[in-house]
């Protein structure tokens, strides 16, 4: 544990060390996120209905 602590001291040591810690995590969320915009279904844009009395309303009758 000693020398770990003395290897960690050392900020060429420690940076290497934290980006292999976090960058695993990092490519795996990239690669989900991708994968799940990749595919149209996923956050497809609904339709609203229109609001009673806009324009875009159907009017009845003409």
């Amino acid at each position: 544990m000693e020398a770990f602590k003395a290897d960690y001291a050392n900020p060429f040591y420690r940076l290497p060390m934290t980006f292999a810690e976090i960058f695993p995590v990092g490519v795996l969320v990239s690669l989900v996120s991708a994968a799940l915009l990749r595919n149209p279904r996923f956050l497809a844009q609904r339709r609203v209905a229109p609001r009673i009395g806009s324009a875009d309303a159907p009017t009845s009758g003409s």
